[in-house]
């Protein structure tokens, strides 16, 4: 196991590497995860970066009355482009706000995003008595692209790019064109300039979910464990006080309860059963262990099924002996409801590896005296009881005698 950890170490460096040029992470599965995590803020920014785009683009309208004049022939295209631009912004705004899950889809928007590049460049020539007013706009839609529409590095260098030669080439076709050399310069620049405020937003944004994203990944490793260890923990606790074959009580959690009946003055009289399964080691010796482990296992379940869910107590105590405890049980009636358990397990047939057996108990009741603050000399009346009835014939209930 330990030579695999610096393999997933690695892996998981490699899903976090960032591309150099774009700031992006350079494995797809991570990039979509982070674009999965950015959906609710990348959707925000998105349909207000296309509400401002709309507004402008009308707005500007108005400044093209003012500056050209209402008979202006080129006023109806540029009000055609400006709308066109307008009105796919608020159809993007309005089915990204019906269809959120539609802001991680690409598509639609460098369409609108192509579409609108184009109509800036259409502009220049529609207006181009009015060049002073162009330039300012390129550069404003040049930082916008890079810094305010959600988008991969590509596609803003494709749309950055698209605007910045298609203006240089439409003011070039101007019969007063500015020069060439400084209107490249300041293209370039404020490419460059975006760019790069672009790359350093999208590496921190990165990092920053790499961050996040490994202390979730820790946090869910170290749930996991915690949760291990207390289904140990609490495997643990179980063992030490119950018995691993039968899922009874151990010998340990017999005396903790006895301990807490005896202390307890509603639990007297008390009475105790000492059981033994008859001829048990033949059992073993005759059909093998699996079958003395299948009998014990059958006898230990129907003795929790007797005891049922009041305060009667049932114990393994070690081998093929069981015993019980009978809080607010007089012997007599200790007595009776020893033969109809016996009787009652007598009555099973119980498979087993070596096929179906039928098995008998003999079974030893004490009570506990007034006087007794231990169980233990009650237990070993019990005991004496059980061996007595052993050696009386096996499969019967003895009671020790009272004042012994």
């Amino acid at each position: 196991m330990p030579a695999k950890i610096p393999g997933r170490a690695v892996t998981d460096l490699s899903r976090r590497r960032l591309q150099g040029w774009s700031g992006e992470f350079a494995d797809p599965a991570m990039e979509r995860r982070f674009q999965r995590h950015r959906l609710r803020t990348s959707r925000a920014e998105l349909r207000l970066a296309l509400l401002v785009a709309a507004a402008m683009f009308s707005a500007f309208g108005f400044s093209d009355v003012a500056l050209l004049g209402a008979d202006h022939p080129s006023l109806p295209w540029l009000f055609a482009l400006r709308g066109l631009v307008s009105v796919g912004a608020l159809l993007l705004f309005w089915w990204m706000t019906v269809r959120p899950v539609e802001s991680l889809r690409r598509l639609p928007l460098n369409l609108w995003m192509a579409v609108g590049v184009l109509t800036i460049v259409a502009i220049v020539p529609l207006r181009d008595q009015f060049f002073g007013t162009q330039l300012p706009a390129v550069i404003v839609a040049t930082v916008a692209i890079y810094l305010f529409i959600p988008n991969p590095m590509v596609m803003r260098l494709a749309h950055s790019g698209l605007l910045g030669v298609g203006f240089l080439l439409a003011i070039g076709r101007l019969e007063d064109a500015p020069p060439m050399f400084s209107q490249s310069l300041l293209i370039v620049f404020t490419n460059l300039v975006g760019f790069l405020s672009a790359r350093r937003l999208s590496r921190l944004s990165r990092e920053q979910f790499s961050l996040l994203w490994e202390s979730r990944r820790a946090n869910r490793v170290l749930m996991s464990e915690i949760r291990e260890r207390q289904r140990a923990q609490s495997h643990l606790d179980y063992l030490v006080g119950h018995d691993e074959l039968t899922g009874l009580p151990n010998r340990r959690q017999f005396f903790d309860k006895a301990a807490a009946f005896l202390a307890d003055s509603a639990a007297r009289p008390l009475a105790v059963l000492m059981m033994d399964i008859d001829h048990f080691k033949r059992i073993n010796d005759e059909f093998g262990h699996a079958a003395g482990d299948a009998v014990l296992e059958r006898v230990g379940c129907r003795l929790a099924e007797l005891a049922g869910e009041g305060r009667i107590h049932v114990a393994r105590l070690g081998g093929e002996e069981f015993a019980v405890l009978l809080p607010g049980c007089p012997p007599e009636r200790a007595e009776a409801m020893a033969e109809d358990w016996r009787r009652s397990l007598h009555a099973l047939s119980i498979a087993t590896p070596a096929g179906s057996l039928v098995i008998d108990l003999t079974i030893g009741v004490s009570a506990v005296r007034d006087d007794e603050s231990q169980i233990d000399p009650a237990l070993g009346r019990a005991d004496r009881a059980l061996y007595e009835g052993k050696r009386g014939g096996r499969g019967q209930v003895r009671a020790a005698p009272r004042e012994e």
